[in-house]
This record gives C-alpha cells, sequence and structure tokens, in this order.
C-alpha cells in the first residue's frame, strides 16, 4: 500500500479543518506600530541566514507568544527556496520541540500539527541519513500528546489527531513499513468512526481525512467499497446532525476530492456529480452557511478544470495547435521546419515546478531511446524573473525585472544542471501556445504524431502518466 498520493490534499485539508481553533490575535490600535508585522515584514525582506537568525531570537525572547510560531512556516520556505533544505528542517524540528512541551491547548496543538506536517514535507526532501527517523521520533511524540488531549475533548482535538495520523502513516510507508502504515490508518478511522453519535462532527472529520487516504491508493474494488462505507458514514452523520453546516462542508470536501479525480478523464461524470451536489446543498437548510458556501465557491475552479479536461479530450485526435516559437535555450533552435515530419512531445514546464523538476529523469530516457528514432522533445516555458545564483547553483527568483538575455542564460544553466537533452522555447508574454494547448497545470505534455495530429495529453508528474507517454511514443516512432 503506498499513500504518497494526495497526501498534500488531504494534510491540506487537516489544516483548513483546525485552523479556527486559533483565537485571533488582538489588532494593535491604530495608532500604534504592530511588532508583529513589522517582524514577518522584515522576515521577508532579510536575507534568509539573517531572517532565521531574527525569527530564532524572537522566539527565545518571547517563548509563548503563539502568533510567533505561526511564522515558521513561512521562514522555512524561504530557507527552501535558496537551497537551505538542512536549515529549514533543523528549524522545524526545533518548533515543534518548543511546541510538544507546552502543548495543553488546541491553539498550540494545530500549530503542532502544522510544523509536524511540514517538518515531514522538508525531511522526505534532505537526503541525510538519519533524518527520516528523527523526523518519525517527533511525530510519534506529536500523536502521543494530541492523542491524549483527544481521549478528554474530542470535538477538539479529534481533527488535529487525525492529521498526525496521516503523517505517521507517510512516515512508515517512507521506512518501508507499508502493513504498519495501513494498520494505523484502518485503527484510528475505526476508532474515529465508534464516535459517531456522541462527537459526530469531530468523528466525521477525522474518518473522511483516514478513509480519503486509504481511498486514493487502493485497488479498485478495494477503493469502491471504501467509498460507500465513507458514503454511509456521511450519511449517517447527516441524520444525527442534518443541520450541521461542518457536516455538510466535510461532505461537499468529500465529494470534490472525487469529482476532481475523475474531472482529467471522466469530465462529463464529474460534471454530474458537481450537479448532484448543488441539488443536495439547495435542499438543505444549511446553504447559507459561510462554510457551505465557502465549499461551493470551490465549484468555480473544478467546473473550469472540467471544461479545460474537455478541451484537452476533444484535442485528440485533431491537428496541434500553431506552436509560437518564440526564443529557444539551452540547444539547437526550434522552428517549424526541424519539427516536420517528427514525432513531438511537447512539455509545458517552469524552473519553480517542483513536479516538472521530477519529470527530467524520464524525459532524458525518452530522449535516449527515441530520438534517434525520430522523437524530439519540445519544452515549454514563459518568463518567470529567474536568474542564476552562481554561488548557490540555482535558478532564484530575482526582486528586480530580469532581461530576457539574462532569463535565457539562467535557462541554460539550469538544463545543464540536469543534464536535459532537449531545447525550451520561451514564448513572449502575449503568447496564446499555453492556452491553445490547454494548459492549466503543469507539467503538461502533449504527444504529436508525425502528421501534426495529437494524440495523447497528460497532465501532472507520476509513473502513470511516464508510462503512457512512453507507450504511445513507443507506437507512433514506428509508423
Amino acid at each position: 500500500m503506498n499513500i504518497r498520493p494526495l497526501l498534500a490534499f488531504l494534510l491540506a485539508s487537516a489544516l483548513l479543518c483546525t485552523s479556527q481553533t486559533i483565537a485571533a490575535p488582538t489588532a494593535p490600535a491604530a495608532d500604534e506600530k504592530d511588532p508583529f508585522t513589522e517582524l514577518r515584514t522584515s522576515l521577508q525582506e532579510l536575507p534568509p541566514a539573517e531572517a532565521l537568525q531574527k525569527y530564532t531570537a524572537a522566539l527565545d525572547n518571547d517563548p509563548d507568544n503563539l502568533r510567533l510560531y505561526d511564522l515558521s512556516s513561512a521562514v522555512a520556505s524561504r530557507l527552501y527556496r535558496e537551497g537551505l533544505i538542512t536549515d529549514a528542517v533543523d528549524l522545524l524540528d526545533s518548533i515543534c520541540e518548543r511546541l510538544q512541551s507546552r502543548t495543553d491547548g488546541p491553539g498550540e496543538a494545530t500549530l503542532l500539527g502544522r510544523n509536524v506536517s511540514a517538518l515531514l514535507a522538508y525531511g522526505r526532501r534532505l537526503e541525510q541519513e538519519g533524518t527520516a527517523e528523527r523526523v518519525a521520533t517527533r511525530i510519534d511524540s506529536a500523536v502521543e500528546i494530541v492523542g491524549k488531549l483527544a481521549a478528554e475533548e474530542p470535538s477538539l482535538y479529534t481533527s488535529i489527531l487525525a492529521g498526525l495520523i496521516s503523517s505517521k502513516a507517510t512516515s512508515l510507508q517512507d521506512r518501508d513499513n507499508s502493513d504498519a502504515a495501513g494498520a494505523l490508518l484502518a485503527e484510528y478511522t475505526d476508532s474515529f468512526r465508534a464516535q459517531l453519535g456522541d462527537h459526530t462532527e469531530a468523528a466525521v472529520r477525522g474518518v473522511s481525512m483516514l478513509m480519503q487516504m486509504q481511498i486514493s491508493t487502493a485497488a479498485d474494488a478495494a477503493a469502491d467499497a471504501m467509498r460507500e462505507q465513507l458514503e454511509a458514514d456521511f450519511g449517517k452523520a447527516r441524520e444525527l446532525m442534518p443541520d450541521s453546516a461542518v457536516i455538510m462542508s466535510e461532505f461537499l470536501r468529500f465529494r470534490f476530492s472525487q469529482a476532481s479525480l475523475l474531472s482529467r478523464e471522466r469530465p462529463d461524470s464529474a460534471a454530474r456529480m458537481i450537479s448532484d451536489l448543488k441539488e443536495i446543498v439547495d435542499a438543505s437548510t444549511v446553504a447559507e452557511h459561510p462554510l457551505v458556501a465557502s465549499s461551493m465557491r470551490s465549484l468555480a475552479a473544478l467546473e473550469q478544470r472540467i471544461a479545460a479536461a474537455r478541451l484537452l479530450l476533444e484535442m485528440v485526435g485533431k491537428p496541434a495547435p500553431e506552436f509560437d516559437y518564440g526564443t529557444t535555450a539551452h540547444g539547437e533552435t526550434i522552428t517549424a521546419e526541424s519539427l516536420r515530419g517528427k514525432v513531438i512531445l511537447v512539455d509545458f514546464w517552469a524552473v519553480w515546478c517542483g513536479p516538472c523538476i521530477a519529470t527530467f529523469p524520464h524525459l532524458n530516457s525518452l530522449h535516449d531511446e527515441f530520438h534517434d528514432a525520430g522523437l524530439e522533445i519540445v519544452g515549454v516555458t514563459r518568463q518567470y524573473n529567474y536568474e542564476w545564483n552562481d554561488e548557490q547553483g540555482r535558478a532564484s527568483r530575482s526582486m528586480e525585472e530580469v532581461p530576457l538575455a539574462a532569463e535565457l542564460a539562467m535557462l541554460e544553466k539550469f538544463m545543464d544542471s540536469h543534464e536535459l537533452r532537449h531545447s525550451t522555447v520561451v514564448v513572449p508574454g502575449e503568447s496564446r501556445m499555453h492556452s491553445n494547448f490547454g494548459v492549466t497545470g503543469i507539467p503538461h505534455a502533449v504527444v504529436i504524431d508525425r502528421a501534426g495530429i495529437v494524440r495523447l495529453v497528460k497532465v501532472g508528474s507520476g509513473e502513470a502518466n511516464a508510462a503512457a507517454i512512453h507507450d504511445e511514443i513507443a507506437r507512433l516512432v514506428k509508423q
């Protein structure tokens, strides 16, 4: 059982569920300066090492100020973007240690859960011996602390605990203990389900979060059975509390996630699911509640993705949209003539896109296997105001405008650093190439045959997409 897919979505859901438990800080008077706001601004403006030092000093000076702990993710993110992954992990580990010694309320528990999930995320990117065990130890401590609080007051802590269990299951999976991860998820799902009726709102949050983790990786038949069980759980919860906006919003979150999974490959099915949801909400007593209204606003973005998916499906079997050749970075210049009669893989990407970078080994493998047989890989990107940092050997966003020549030079070094074999077209800002190819997320790959007909479109990274692209190219180069 591999529980990695959809982890980011599920952990984000946990944070959304629990963030409301933190009391809003008191705003300063209009004629007063807010030291917290000044600190937050300075942390954004200072060099990363100085920002870390200043932030740590602020914590040492005022260790019980929860507002300060809420800044940890922003500081860690800056460190990570600058390549200081070890510093980011060390910071988050120290934040978790500080919070564990003072977690006795929902505000502290929520912050602990957030920092644990961030520690796990950055720790997984740090290829350093002992990091996985270090993160696992911190997660176990947090689970124990919040577990005791949840046993006393489930309504306040169950959803926070569910987020920590998600992190623990992922940590187990990372250390090749899939059976233990699955057993952990099943155990806590059953525990939360038993609370339906006594602590219904909190219980349904926990059940939904952990069940969706299991559904995302289960085989088709098992996943269908789990969906039916979760539907039954929501049905029971809605019967027990028909006027609960919390339960309705959780139900909508679950259905949205299922519709989102369907949206790319089966957009019509996703659209029908959305239509059914609208009817359910309209018939409820909580349609106007802010929680439900907020969930329903997510429909607009999902409906746009469904429309884009329809466009992509309609594109297959038709002539490819026209290319905008812009300026070529890295390798030989791309022109209409250079592509004539070739099988083309168009890869829309960006230097800041982690999933795009994850596809680079696959792109290199495709080039090595099929280039001599007639495959041409064409990267397509825009100017994103990045320049090359020679000291750190990486691309970084500039606060000042980066001229095209400098950005092209950055791309040369960036692509060289990843040993990429193919060229990339940098389209101008007014280009419609992205929209003409239906790009709403990257990486976005389009396979075109020798006659210029679109044969395959895939969005996102991952083994399934990589295999589909490989097999289609293997078929086309033989023609």
